[in-house]
């Protein structure tokens, strides 16, 4: 199943939210379009995020920026962009050693991404801290890569919270999983 298609088929966000801003409630979710907007500036290959082509397919500015920040803390290299400093203060950088991995897969009709400990720790203190979905989907995806297919499991997986994220945490990581069915998120 393509990115754009499994992105669309999931989504994320409600309709009016246009942006990947916080509220005073927490993260706003990506629409779809977004998400597939900005994984047009994603290069899988390289690891590279190219501000310009993300904004050239339809991603807003600050978008762009926040995923910017996510996809620079998450190991990927940006350009043609400015990352949002503010947004990448809000995670934490690691140089422990980390248990489970990495990755993004398709199983049947379930879409599988995976988040080492040491992500699923700097994502759970991100939303603590408010950082926007658009960081945080940044920022998973440089580390799993996968496209925007990932970006949108992240996007969906995100939306459970820091709280959950915690729970399902036992050392390991955690899988996030997204199916016709439901989405939800396991230990790794």
């Amino acid at each position: 199943m393509s990115g754009v298609v499994l992105a669309t088929l999931l989504c994320v966000g409600p309709a009016s939210s246009a942006t990947a801003a916080t509220t005073q409630d927490g993260p706003v979710a990506l629409q779809s379009s977004e998400v597939t907007a900005l994984f047009a500036g994603v290069d899988d290959r390289h690891a590279l995020f190219d501000g310009a082509v993300a904004r050239a397919a339809g991603a807003d500015e600050e978008s762009v920026r926040q995923f910017a920040a996510g996809y620079e803390a998450g190991g990927g290299i940006v350009t043609r962009t400015v990352v949002d400093p503010t947004e990448s203060r809000l995670l934490p950088r690691y140089s422990i050693a980390c248990s489970g991995k990495n990755s993004f897969d398709v199983t049947g009709a379930q879409a599988n991404l995976y988040i080492n400990s040491c992500k699923t720790d700097q994502i759970r203190k991100g939303l603590l801290a408010g950082a926007s979905i658009a960081t945080l989907v940044g920022a998973v995806t440089a580390a799993t890569g996968g496209g925007a297919a990932a970006g949108a499991v992240a996007a969906a997986g995100l939306a459970l919270g820091a709280a959950v994220i915690a729970f399902y945490d036992n050392g390991r990581g955690v899988q996030f999983y997204v199916n016709p069915l439901k989405t939800g998120i396991r230990s790794q």
